[in-house]
């Protein structure tokens, strides 16, 4: 698949830069830690999403999480080549994004979920993240002196991730994940005011930071922000 694909060419390029900007980095060896330490069981003979439908509504929250970090970083970052980089890979990610939400539009009747089964899909999927794929990730990339803990680790991305972040990167996210569920638009404002729904989206997706709710939700200057073809095409999805 292209896609699968694509996702190991974003892994390299990155590990190739990280070592190009720090020389004492070895993405190799890194990865090597990481695919040792956190093993993803494959052993399951049925969906652990409930169905076809299921599994499709988890990938789109995924790409919902790594476009929104990859173009966090883009904005962020005034390294150029880091900032290219990160945009093409934001793009691809919105474009594995579409690609699910396609095939997730295709199921059969048969195999749809109702809208409540939906939600406790996405619900479950945010709450994986707690797990220990990126307390992992970060320690084996970060840590080589000191012994894993799921928690520190978990802290210390989150700290570092969310404070690539703004009002744009949240406002998409959500959106994203509201088109893939197929919740009404309208209800984020209603939404944003249960703090469990915050605090699971700034773990989620990398996407909070220290986002103050009053601020969403009492008037203040909108961010200067100019749609992207991502934003277009996501408006354009039925």
């Amino acid at each position: 698949y292209q896609w699968a694909d694509e996702e190991v060419q974003h892994g390299r390029a990155l590990g190739k830069w990280s070592e190009l900007a720090d020389p004492g980095y070895d993405f190799e060896t890194a990865f090597k830690k990481f695919t040792s330490a956190y093993v993803i069981p494959v052993d399951k003979d049925k969906s652990i999403r409930g169905g076809l439908q299921g599994e499709l509504l988890a990938r789109c929250l995924v790409e919902t999480g790594t476009s929104s970090m990859y173009s966090a970083i883009a904005d962020a970052t005034q390294e150029p080549v880091l900032k290219l980089l990160c945009r093409k890979i934001a793009a691809d990610e919105f474009r594995h994004y579409k690609l699910f939400y396609t095939y997730m539009q295709q199921v059969p009747a048969s195999e749809k979920a109702s809208l409540l089964a939906r939600i406790k899909v996405a619900v479950g999927r945010l709450r994986e993240v707690d797990d220990d794929e990126l307390a992992i990730a970060f320690h084996t990339a970060n840590e080589a002196d000191q012994p894993y803990d799921l928690a520190r680790c978990n802290q210390a991305y989150a700290r570092r991730a969310f404070s690539y972040y703004g009002r744009y990167h949240i406002e998409r996210a959500i959106g994203m994940i509201f088109k893939a569920v197929g919740l009404d638009l309208s209800y984020i404002p209603v939404l944003l005011t249960v703090d469990w729904f915050l605090a699971r989206c700034r773990t989620a997706i990398n996407i909070m930071g220290d986002v103050n709710v009053s601020c969403l939700l009492d008037g203040y200057t909108r961010e200067s922000h100019e749609a992207t073809t991502q934003d277009r095409e996501l408006a354009e999805i039925t």
